[in-house]
């Protein structure tokens, strides 16, 4: 399926997404979410990264290794690297002046690539978690338990 050139976007979302992040909302985005309102600093800022067309891309579709960084975190606790089938974003656009603790990495080409992390920005929690492309990536019991930790940080419960 060829993709066309990103639709524009209303203002009208990056006010509502700065009054979310104002009174302290969470924020879960997920796999195609860098590639989403490309037209907003503040959606690139939020998430941490962006894709950049003609550097970002992902290698075939299939199972890989998610390997866990040694940043300690409260979603991380206990976890473990995990298999996944699923697309592995690489060489997304990491945002300068964004700081972010990445959880989760893999390999490709040589270089270690992040594919989830978790930030705060005043009292919001934000995580991006690159996997998702399709159900198959959800059938990875790591790959769920990953996301019930993050849900749990989100919701401040960890």
């Amino acid at each position: 399926m060829a993709r066309g050139p990103p639709t524009p976007i209303p203002q009208e979302f990056g006010r509502v997404l700065d009054a979310f992040l104002a009174r302290g909302g969470s924020l879960l985005a997920t796999h195609s979410a860098t590639i989403a309102f490309p037209q907003l600093a503040n959606w690139r800022s939020t998430v941490g990264a962006a894709w950049d067309h003609g550097r970002t891309f992902h290698p075939p579709i299939g199972t890989s290794l998610i390997r866990r960084t040694d940043i300690e975190h409260p979603i991380t606790t206990g976890l473990v690297d995990f298999e996944v089938h699923d697309e592995r974003y690489t060489d997304l656009e990491l945002l300068d002046g964004v700081d972010v603790e990445t959880l989760y990495v893999h390999d490709e080409g040589g270089d270690t690539q992040p594919l989830v992390w978790a930030r705060t920005a005043g009292s919001s929690r934000i995580v991006y978690n690159a996997l998702g492309h399709d159900t198959r990536s959800y059938e990875s019991p790591g790959h769920v338990e990953l996301l019930r930790r993050i849900v749990l940080w989100l919701r401040h419960r960890i």
